[in-house]
């Protein structure tokens, strides 16, 4: 396989797989939009660019807080959230998302390093939608996202009828 040509062939395309029904392009303007956080610059900057090489919009921010300024700017479609972070952590930026009315609807997937049952359950009440755990594979990134994706637009279209 030759990588960079593929990846080459993507650029500048507005390839995104969730698009394959065109009715979800009306999620937002463009291709979806998600918002990476974590407090981890590689681990940001690789599933940033992983993301944005496949066709979504892309916005990054460093931690819960940052995350909070970035929803305040433009709502994304998904949040793809770290759990642990410095001044506010994943699941209180997943209770801050759930509480507010503009964005209780937003899909949160949680990528996390914390494989237990107890960490799970912390996420599910804080009202996470999928939870993954590092090292997670590329493939499983993109078919929990298209999911929620879809989830999220099922939910917006019965909201609107």
């Amino acid at each position: 396989i030759d990588l960079p040509s593929l990846l080459n062939t993507f650029q500048g395309s507005n390839y995104v797989p969730i698009l394959e029904n065109s009715e979800i392009t009306g999620i937002q303007s463009g291709a979806p939009k998600v918002l990476v956080v974590d407090d981890s610059l590689s681990a940001r900057r690789s599933l940033a660019e992983f993301m944005s090489d496949v066709g979504y919009r892309v916005v990054t921010a460093r931690d819960g807080m940052d995350a909070v300024d970035k929803l305040d700017e433009e709502l994304p479609d998904v949040l793809l959230v770290d759990m642990e972070m410095p001044r506010m952590n994943g699941l209180e930026l997943t209770s801050y998302v759930r509480a507010n009315p503009a964005t209780h609807n937003l899909p949160i997937i949680m990528i996390t390093s914390r494989a237990t049952k107890k960490h799970r359950n912390e996420a599910d009440i804080a009202g996470v939608n999928d939870y993954l755990v590092k090292p997670y594979s590329e493939n499983e990134v993109l078919d929990v996202v298209e999911a929620q994706l879809k989830r999220a637009f099922e939910i917006n279209k019965t909201a609107a009828n």
